[in-house]
């Protein structure tokens, strides 16, 4: 019993880093066009 759960709070923890590290990559990709926007289209 203590093994599953154990496999479980694994399980949501690899979940969280996924979801973090989509949320930062989905960031970057907007920071960078937004930049190469300015570099293009200086206003």
């Amino acid at each position: 019993m203590l093994h599953c759960f154990e496999l479980s709070v694994v399980g949501i923890r690899l979940l969280w880093v996924q979801r973090l590290w989509l949320n930062n990559n989905t960031n970057n990709f907007g920071k960078y066009q937004t930049s190469v926007r300015e570099v293009l289209f200086p206003n």
